[in-house]
């Protein structure tokens, strides 16, 4: 529940990676019932694209960049030297670590390193490409209120003609 209110209320950000970002991989993936448009872009370092990266859904929860992770997969071995992509959810500026999970086929990794800016990385960003469903209690509920306020308005009609 949680995590569909998350993907219902953060507005992800994708494809619009700075000059130095090269989309070299797109997926779609659903993740929580919601349509993702995943890609990966090569990086020369997290601190150019951490705006970017740090507007992507699951920044700073764990569990959804695993999610996402694992719903992307890869089957690129050159990515990451075999990591795949990496879905960044969190960096330490003390010490100038980012932290991501990645998933390579099956296998789902938890990874992080510090940031030289001298090795080519590929993180993953994502667009939602389907609206969010609306929960099925909200129309029943809103329904239920305007009948409720019809049967009130009705009864007042009937006690003034009485």
């Amino acid at each position: 529940m949680f995590r569909s209110l998350v993907l219902g209320t953060v507005l992800a950000i994708g494809c619009s990676a700075g000059a130095n970002a090269a989309v070299v991989q797109s997926q779609d993936v659903t993740v929580d019932g919601v349509e993702w448009r995943v890609s990966i872009q090569e990086a020369d370092s997290f601190l150019n694209q951490r705006g970017l990266l740090e507007d992507q859904t699951w920044w700073g929860l764990e569990a959804l960049a695993y999610d996402f992770a694992s719903s992307f997969g890869s089957s690129d071995d050159h990515l990451n030297s075999g990591f795949g992509a990496y879905f960044a959810y969190a960096y330490d500026e003390g010490v100038n670590q980012v932290y991501n999970r990645a998933c390579r086929g099956t296998y789902c990794y938890y990874t992080y390193f510090q940031d030289s800016g001298t090795v080519d990385r590929y993180y993953a960003t994502a667009e939602q490409i389907s609206p969010v469903p609306l929960p099925a209690s909200l129309p029943l509920l809103l329904a239920g209120a305007a009948g409720l306020a019809g049967i009130g308005r009705f009864r007042k009609k009937r006690a003034a003609q009485a």
